[in-house]
């Protein structure tokens, strides 16, 4: 009987233990660098996550840079004689005038004011006066060649001043383009041949890069030249509008930066003066771990980014970066392929991992 009483004590005793562990909760173990956000409140922070290959990548630098109006495309609106300047015209900056289109009018009158064609006309008619008496002497033996020559001469340059003098009336735009600059008003006095205006016709840009001293390597080895205009998102590649460089590559340095040229078409959009960002685009390399630069964050003087490691778990992983295009960069060390990095709603798992509290609704017993 105490052998069978204590075999059935000991049946009662193991039983009893079973079901105290069949009630008792298991416990799920955490390791303590890891980050506790549950499932449902990540998809309330927009927390999205991408599993880590290899990719080609093109890492880029950026400068800033200035755009110019290509000299090719100024012109250059000249007064044809002297005289008092009358715009016919709207000529404006950014006004668009089409080629030998009436502009201004000029009532011609010197700076003090006689009429130039009046004097033009006396100066011929003197000229041919002079002419028309050297003629016969010449004939006869009187006169010498040097003589009548000197007089053709003038007579010559008499008629052309009066037919520069005789156009006095009408300016008319050498090119088609855009007004960029109005340099006399009217009613203002201006001689023959002065600038009334610039003209561009904006068809092709220059852009001016100025490279680091301590990056000009980069100007050996770029693929290509991407844009964006200061405030706004759009990049324009210089590549695709046909993208010359201007300079050599032995310019000298200035103030420890070198400035590097390019030309290229303007999609419309563009005009000089302009500032930019710049991009210059390094060569395509073929495996490449690339996150999106929402991925890392910044703290303390260090970057990291945040690896899903199970439902509602996340590790911190200090990492090294490296060259950076758009809004993409190049992850040296601390992040391998195959690891599901949070690239959207990483400030959320920072924001759970400062707090260093389990969000409600979580428990740790499953």
């Amino acid at each position: 009987m105490c052998c069978s009483c204590g075999n059935n004590h000991t049946a009662e005793t193991e039983s009893h233990v079973d079901e105290k562990h069949a009630e008792a909760p298991i416990e799920e173990k955490h390791g303590e660098d890891e980050i506790i956000l549950e499932p449902d409140a990540a998809d309330r922070f927009g927390v999205k996550c991408t599993v880590v290959a290899l990719q080609p990548f093109a890492g880029s630098y950026r400068v800033t840079g200035v755009l110019t109006s290509n000299p090719g495309d100024d012109a250059i609106i000249s007064a044809s004689t002297s005289g008092i300047l009358t715009w016919t015209a709207d000529i404006t900056p950014g006004a668009e005038i089409k080629a030998g289109q009436n502009v201004a009018k000029i009532q011609a009158k010197n700076s003090t004011g006689d009429d130039p064609n009046r004097q033009a006309r006396a100066a011929v008619s003197s000229a041919k006066r002079e002419l028309d008496r050297l003629r016969p002497l010449l004939d006869e033996g009187i006169a010498t060649n040097s003589e009548y020559n000197a007089a053709l001469a003038n007579y010559e340059a008499a008629v052309a001043s009066m037919s520069v003098a005789s156009s006095s009336g009408s300016v008319k735009s050498p090119a088609g383009g855009v007004i960029t600059e109005v340099m006399a008003n009217t009613g203002q006095f201006v001689e023959t041949g002065t600038a009334l205006a610039r003209i561009t016709q904006n068809k092709t840009l220059v852009l001016r890069a100025d490279i680091p001293e301590s990056e000009t390597g980069l100007l050996n080895n770029f693929s290509d030249v991407r844009i964006r205009v200061t405030g706004s998102d759009e990049w324009l590649s210089l590549s695709d509008a046909g993208m010359k460089r201007l300079d050599s590559w032995d310019m000298p340095m200035k103030a420890g930066y070198k400035p590097a040229y390019f030309s290229f078409k303007n999609n419309g959009r563009l005009s000089s003066g302009s500032n930019v960002e710049v991009e210059l685009v390094n060569r395509t390399r073929k495996e490449c771990i690339v996150v999106p630069l929402s991925a890392i964050v910044e703290q303390q003087g260090g970057f990291y980014a945040y690896v899903k490691t199970g439902d509602h778990s996340y590790q911190k992983r200090l990492v090294r970066t490296g060259e950076r295009t758009g809004d993409m960069v190049e992850v040296i060390s601390g992040i391998t392929t195959g690891d599901n990095v949070v690239t959207e709603g990483a400030q959320a798992v920072r924001m759970a991992e400062a707090s260093g509290a389990v969000p409600e609704g979580h428990s740790h017993n499953h």
